[in-house]
């Protein structure tokens, strides 16, 4: 199960953000739907996505080969809206939204 293989997709995430924290490179693993997250979401957040509106990502699937390879694996529907690693900075809180795509709602969402 996934719970079981967590520590797959924690250890991709981990040496992402720490080749990105000893790189001279501007640009962050957040950095490419940071604008469009904020907006839906309120500012704050960004995002990684692996898959967008049924589509892999190619070349940010191959920086989580694993992830990538572990979620393939389960025979589980995707978020209609994608499969994306988020962030939300400290304080920032979730402004009421709806992005068009809230056909399948989880706890959280609703809790």
């Amino acid at each position: 199960t996934l719970e079981k293989q967590s520590g797959i997709i924690l250890d991709e995430i981990t040496t992402q953000q720490q080749q990105q924290s000893s790189s001279s490179s501007s640009s962050s693993l957040f950095r490419g739907d940071s604008s469009w997250q904020s907006n839906v979401m309120g500012g704050g957040w960004s995002a990684f996505r692996l898959q967008r509106l049924g589509e892999w990502n190619a070349r940010n699937c191959a920086s989580f080969p694993q992830t990538y390879k572990l979620l393939q694996s389960l025979d589980i529907p995707f978020a209609v809206r994608g499969v994306c690693f988020a962030r939300q900075e400290p304080n920032s809180g979730v402004q009421p939204h709806s992005d068009g795509r809230n056909f399948i709602l989880t706890r959280k969402d609703v809790g």
